[in-house]
């Protein structure tokens, strides 16, 4: 998918604030009203579209980029480019989200003097936060404004994604083969490893490739995971994460993610816990969806 930035028109922030997205993703809709159009027009707002001119989505910098009580709670402090995005409702939660960022972060190193760059997200959202963690994005601060909990989160080094540096530089998957094979050996063999003891926890789970990351799923997603320079990514939901808390007590998580550091073995039999964790969960799950 080739995609383009513009500036953003009238015609298109009208489309963009009558998008409507489905919940808790809500939380993002707009109102169309004149002042949201002048907002859209008057600041540094931009639209990103495919090859054939249709908008995929769009993005902001600066101070629009941020969040009023964050600034109020000195949550933006240093010097950083502030980036928020948005895309095409439709086109959310279908693997399109690398592509779409990674373009938006290359058009910004290449004009903001390669900045580090800085970006809010709410704390529920976390199909967003797996995105930025992917691109090389870690956890700053947070703050709350009223029950919604946000995290800054920054990329401190805006360099362009090479083999060498573990973070395999192809923007599109088809396979898990694919993902392996973009790393070098030593990755790949535990990468593969990993990959094994996923299969050997879920044997009946399928893999595929979902938001750019090797996926095994049963009855829905069960886990992904993917290499980057430091740390192999774990991401069995909040879930996974909460019910084996003191478990993964060593090891830095979030909601939703685990980081194994590269160097370390893989903790196997951990892992084959969360995951057959998950597959209980999934079944259950379904089976409740079932007798509805």
């Amino acid at each position: 998918m080739q995609l383009l930035i513009q500036k953003m028109t009238e015609n298109y922030a009208i489309e963009i604030l009558c998008w409507k997205y489905q919940k808790p993703y809500d939380f993002y809709n707009h109102v169309l009203t004149s002042d949201a159009i002048l907002e859209l027009l008057t600041n540094k707002y931009f639209v990103v579209l495919d090859k054939y001119n249709q908008l995929i989505g769009y993005f902001c910098t600066g101070k629009s980029a941020r969040v009023p009580a964050g600034e109020r709670l000195d949550a933006y402090n240093g010097k950083f480019v502030d980036v928020g995005i948005g895309m095409k409702p439709e086109l959310t939660g279908k693997g399109k989200g690398f592509e779409f960022f990674s373009t938006i972060l290359s058009f910004i190193e290449e004009n903001y003097n390669n900045n580090p760059i800085r970006l809010t997200v709410a704390a529920f959202n976390e199909r967003a936060i797996h995105l930025y963690e992917k691109l090389g994005f870690v956890k700053n601060t947070e703050f709350q404004r009223g029950k919604i909990v946000f995290i800054v989160m920054i990329r401190a080094e805006n360099k362009p994604m090479r083999k060498d540096q573990y973070m395999a530089s192809k923007l599109t998957f088809e396979t898990i083969d694919e993902y392996i094979s973009q790393f070098p050996n030593d990755i790949q063999e535990k990468l593969n490893t990993l990959r094994a003891i996923i299969k050997d926890a879920a044997p009946a789970a399928q893999e595929k490739i979902s938001y750019q990351m090797p996926t095994f799923a049963l009855k829905g997603n069960l886990i992904h995971f993917a290499a980057y320079k430091h740390h192999i990514g774990l991401y069995p939901g909040a879930s996974g994460v909460a019910a084996f808390e003191k478990e993964l007590a060593g090891y830095k998580t979030s909601k939703g993610t685990v980081q194994i550091p590269i160097e370390e073995q893989l903790p196997s039999e951990l892992i084959g816990k969360i995951v057959k964790f998950k597959v209980d969960e999934n079944m259950n799950k379904a089976e409740a969806r079932r007798k509805r």
